[in-house]
């Protein structure tokens, strides 16, 4: 989900980006944003969910992760809209905000009904056996699979690997963490759900807490119009402010008819992120 920018206190180098990848890829077409798709099946919907954006014969979705694999997620979003809409084809693109990286690909109607069908195929068979992925966080069934409880059982009887003395143990541990983390989570989420509901967690209650607050885009035109009264230098207002590297580009642009100079536009430090090598295969 693309995060509301507006909100934003300071500017998030990944939303900036994403936005930007957006209007690059709409140039100047209007976009539907968190849309409601549905695949149906004799009637049946089989599933539903909300693309971030899509527009013209794109979809995209936007990841605050630094890298995944969504594109069974987006070949479903795909599969739906195709079938609402009686394209042929459409561009699939997932944006990752950590790396800035984007993962895109074409899938034709057929390919990704196809793809859907089997996936359900596999869902709906009476042989298929739970197992634990990095998907596990998208589970209903989370908190209640055995696949998952298995895995955690024999990774703490047998002791969670502590002394990580060689590349091959670091790695072994590191492939844990997506399914620990994912089963924390699903954890928390069945705890406050049940208490949400009026069930009772031993040992734990609800807190209810004020939201986060934020400054109003009203403040502006307020802050504008005290300082032009009482003749105060706007530029100590401007110098608090923040603003987001697309919202300063229109703006210069709006301003000056020119494109906002590099020069103001700096880049902070690097950045690194962990990501899973495919090319290589530890034993």
């Amino acid at each position: 989900m693309l995060p509301n920018r507006t909100m934003q206190s300071a500017p998030n180098t990944g939303v900036e980006w994403a936005y930007e990848y957006v209007l690059d890829v709409a140039k100047g077409e209007e976009c539907l944003l968190e849309e409601n798709v549905s695949y149906e099946r004799d009637g049946e919907v089989l599933y539903s969910g909300y693309a971030d954006v899509i527009v013209g014969n794109h979809i995209l979705d936007y990841k605050e992760s630094s890298e995944g694999y969504y594109r069974p997620q987006l070949n479903g979003y795909a599969a739906a809209w195709m079938q609402k809409t009686f394209k042929e084809e459409l561009t699939c693109h997932v944006l990752y905000g950590q790396t800035q990286r984007a993962d895109v690909w074409t899938i034709t109607a057929d390919e990704a009904d196809e793809y859907v069908t089997s996936i359900f195929e596999i869902v709906n068979s009476e042989n298929k056996t739970p197992t634990a992925n990095e998907y596990c966080k998208w589970c209903a069934n989370l908190a209640g699979c055995s696949g998952v409880n298995d895995l955690m059982v024999e990774a703490i009887k047998g002791g969670l690997i502590v002394n990580f003395d060689c590349p091959e143990r670091l790695s072994a541990a590191k492939k844990l963490v997506p399914i620990f983390k994912a089963w924390i989570d699903g954890v928390d989420k069945l705890t406050k759900s049940t208490l949400e509901s009026g069930g009772e967690v031993p040992g734990y209650r609800l807190s209810e807490r004020n939201g986060r607050q934020f400054v109003s885009n009203d403040f502006f035109a307020e802050v504008a119009m005290q300082s032009t009264v009482r003749n105060y230098d706007i530029t100590k207002v401007l110098e608090q402010c923040s603003i987001t590297v697309p919202k300063a580009k229109a703006l210069f642009k709006d301003i000056t008819g020119n494109d906002l100079p590099q020069e103001f536009l700096p880049r902070g430090n690097k950045t690194f992120a962990v990501l899973e090598d495919k090319t290589k295969k530890i034993d």
